[in-house]
């Protein structure tokens, strides 16, 4: 054989080598098939749980969980409790008696002396009375009605009204004292009260 005849190449051959090859691929893929399958089941279980509530999309807050609201307790209705009002009060008697409630006269000592001011010895007067219809103005006497000055004068007044000539009072200097009553009469009778002035 010369040097310039082609040889061929013959590789070796495994007997059955094929055959082995192609038995196995689809047992191979088989194994890849079930690995990616059982990593897309794990991804989606974890997906399920990482995901919980949805949240809309472009919204970071997130969503609030809804409390279960508390079952409201049923107060019980207070039962009214009724008042009872006391008995009403009996009204005081109404009083009908003829009665002074005020008489004055000032200056208590009259200053009678040379040099005292002008007017020293006239008196401020004035009464005041309940249930009274007249007044009556007395010197020297327990009950002006029957032994005073004989004015009849009203239940409420003062020396303004005495008759003209006799305001302003005036204290008479000559005696060492003076009494002065007040007699007020109405339809339940009569009160009288008397006051006694001092000269200096």
């Amino acid at each position: 054989m010369s040097d310039d005849t082609p040889t061929q190449r013959f590789d070796a051959q495994v007997p059955g080598g094929e055959e082995k090859r192609k038995s196995r691929l689809p047992l191979i893929l088989g194994i890849i098939g079930g690995i990616l399958l059982l990593v897309v089941i794990l991804l989606l279980i974890l997906l399920l749980r990482g995901q919980g509530t949805p949240s809309a999309a472009g919204t970071t807050s997130p969503i609030p969980t809804v409390t279960p609201s508390e079952t409201p307790v049923a107060t019980p209705t207070p039962t009214p409790t009724q008042v009872v009002a006391p008995p009403p009060t009996a009204a005081p008697p109404v009083n009908h008696h003829v009665t002074i409630t005020g008489y004055s006269m000032n200056p208590i000592h009259v200053d009678c002396s040379a040099t005292a001011p002008a007017g020293a010895q006239n008196l401020s007067i004035s009464w005041h009375s309940i249930n009274g219809t007249k007044a009556y103005f007395g010197v020297q006497t327990s009950d002006a009605e029957t032994g005073g000055m004989g004015w009849i004068l009203p239940p409420n007044g003062n020396q303004h009204n005495f008759p003209s000539g006799y305001d302003p009072y005036t204290y008479q200097c000559g005696n060492a004292s003076q009494t002065y009553t007040i007699t007020i009469t109405g339809p339940t009778g009569k009160v009288s009260k008397t006051i006694t002035i001092f000269r200096k």
